[in-house]
């Protein structure tokens, strides 16, 4: 999965937040109707990851994201979410091709995919 991201991901994206314990409505209901059936131990919640370019930082302290001219939407590229599954990990995302990424999504300018 780490090359698959890697692969997608432009040198423009500079700063990634990783999000824990993210609820992500989609996997949740597969998780009560499928996973936590199986027998083996399953997650119920996922990781978020969202995509910044180079000018944003993050104070883990104050749980802010900092930027240089105040406006971190102007530098953000999207997010994806992770699910804690062995095979489709990948879950629903959104990123813009304009920016950051080159090889999850189909299409240019903003997209909603589910991978």
């Amino acid at each position: 999965m780490s090359a698959r991201l890697g692969g997608a991901i432009t040198d423009k994206v500079g700063a990634i937040l990783v999000e824990h314990g993210y609820i992500d409505k989609d996997y949740r209901s597969t998780f009560y109707n499928f996973y936590a059936k199986m027998g083996r131990l399953y997650r119920s919640d996922c990781v978020r990851l969202h995509f910044f370019d180079a000018t944003v930082d993050f104070d883990g302290e104050r749980t802010a994201i900092l930027c240089s001219d105040g406006r971190p939407e102007d530098h953000y590229f999207g997010y994806v979410v992770l699910r804690p599954t062995i095979s489709g990990t990948l879950g629903r995302g959104c990123t813009t091709n304009l920016w950051g990424f080159s090889g999850l999504t189909g299409g240019r300018g903003l997209s909603h995919n589910i991978w």
